[in-house]
């Protein structure tokens, strides 16, 4: 079995676990030109043949134009060509906000948000419903490691992610598949890759834990115990448990909620209801009160003394 069948079948398995294609899906891969993103479209090209769901693809690359300077995305469109995909280009200007106008220290994040931000304009645009991103199994563990030790939280990124306010749905197919897979993938289907001309590529902090992850692999390897062969899959498990409980408490908050809702609309709908019939049985009892020979002996003789007075 080749390698990008056996990326494709983890593909399929990650789709179906999370159901994360739906028919006549409209889906929108980001395309970056490196080997994560490209092996991505390239597999959803593929299952599209035999997964039967009916979804189409839309290839979108954003240009972040480091320096100023266009990158060439040539091969990227040829590739697109031959699937039959339509390709999206859209050159920004985001590499000369980050480094030359905010010269940032710390770039990864403003960058990723701001790409994010464009991608989701550009799905928009063209009418797509969902987002299809490459992380894969690697970058979940990297992202549960980082979250814990820089940010002291527990969590990692959703395997599906519905954005409420672009009401579109990002989803991460390769989330089961290994990062070795991902380059023999490409490696023996010769796809074509487009380097990065970021001026932080391979000095961030992903890149530190990716080391930090290599080596803690070599002790456990060293160690031959199955406690420490398995700790990665033992992290990947925990970030996809943690991901089922989130959806499972917000499923169960928002029955609360609504039952909740219902409930405060019913008492609403009986007090509008009762009320006009308790304020008039109220005002008759006062009448009655005020009207009966008892209250006028006792009020009477008091009125009478204040006159005199």
């Amino acid at each position: 079995m080749g390698a990008m069948q056996k990326l494709a079948g983890l593909m399929r398995r990650a789709i179906e676990k999370y159901d994360m294609i739906q028919p006549n899906d409209r889906i929108a891969v980001g395309v970056s030109g490196g080997k994560d993103s490209v092996a991505l479209l390239v597999g959803l090209c593929k299952l599209r043949e035999y997964i039967g769901i009916p979804y189409e693809v839309v290839a979108i690359t954003l240009d972040p134009c480091f320096g100023g300077v266009e990158t060439d995305y040539t091969p990227i469109a040829q590739l697109c060509e031959q699937l039959g995909v339509p390709y999206v280009l859209k050159r920004t200007e985001i590499g000369q906000i980050i480094f030359d106008v905010r010269n940032e220290s710390n770039p990864c994040s403003l960058c990723a948000r701001m790409r994010r931000g464009c991608l989701h304009d550009a799905a928009k645009e063209n009418n797509c419903n969902k987002i299809a991103l490459g992380h894969h199994y690697d970058d979940a563990i990297e992202t549960f490691i980082m979250n814990l030790f820089q940010e002291g939280r527990v969590g990692c990124f959703q395997p599906v992610t519905y954005l409420s306010r672009k009401d579109l749905t990002m989803i991460r197919p390769m989330v089961m598949a290994e990062e070795s897979m991902i380059s023999a993938a490409v490696r023996h289907e010769g796809l074509p890759v487009v380097k990065s001309k970021c001026p932080a590529d391979g000095n961030t902090n992903r890149e530190k834990t990716k080391e930090w992850i290599r080596m803690m692999d070599r002790r456990a390897r060293a160690l031959k115990s199955d406690f420490t062969v398995r700790w990665r899959e033992d992290i990947f498990l925990a970030s996809n448990l943690f991901f089922t409980k989130k959806k499972r408490l917000d499923q169960k908050k928002s029955v609360l909620e609504n039952g909740a809702k219902r409930h405060f609309q019913g008492q609403r709908r009986q007090l509008e209801q009762t009320a006009p019939i308790k304020i008039m049985r109220r005002h008759q009892e006062n009448r009655m009160k005020f009207d009966s020979p008892k209250m006028e002996r006792k009020t009477l003789p008091v009125r009478l003394r204040r006159e005199d007075r």
